[in-house]
């Protein structure tokens, strides 16, 4: 997986990424294996059901949760790599590419953040303030 994290302004930053079909495949198994140990499909007992059996009933569900993994992976890396912090994000992130081919996914994510607000010649802004004398 590359990832490239980049800061647009001091609100808002970009992450790109490119996310092997691997990944994907290896994000599948391991989701279609904790679901084999939960589904209740008829003809086998709970927590019995074969992976192939899982695989099969569930294909393109898997494989959507498995690439919905990859994009979370991605967008904690890259918040990561840009130190910022889950709870200072704004809103949603939202997904401007998503080009999905045989070998890869690349993807870009759009993140909107608090503001970075500096502080520190604020006491100049203040007039000059007499106490009344009484």
């Amino acid at each position: 997986m590359e990832i490239k994290a980049n800061k647009i302004n001091g609100a808002n930053a970009e992450i790109e990424a490119t996310i092997s079909m691997d990944e994907v495949n290896a994000n599948v198994e391991k989701i279609a294996k904790q679901l084999s140990k939960t589904a209740n499909i008829q003809g086998f007992r709970k927590g019995k059901v074969p992976v192939a059996i899982i695989k099969k009933q569930y294909g393109q569900k898997l494989v959507e949760d498995a690439e919905a993994e990859a994009l979370r992976e991605v967008l904690s890396k890259g918040l990561d790599e840009l130190k910022i912090a889950n709870d200072s994000l704004i809103g949603e992130p939202t997904i401007s590419k998503f080009d999905k081919s045989d070998d890869k996914i690349e993807v870009a994510v759009k993140v909107a953040m608090r503001p970075e607000i500096n502080l520190d010649d604020v006491d100049s802004l203040v007039p000059d303030f007499k106490k009344p004398e009484v």
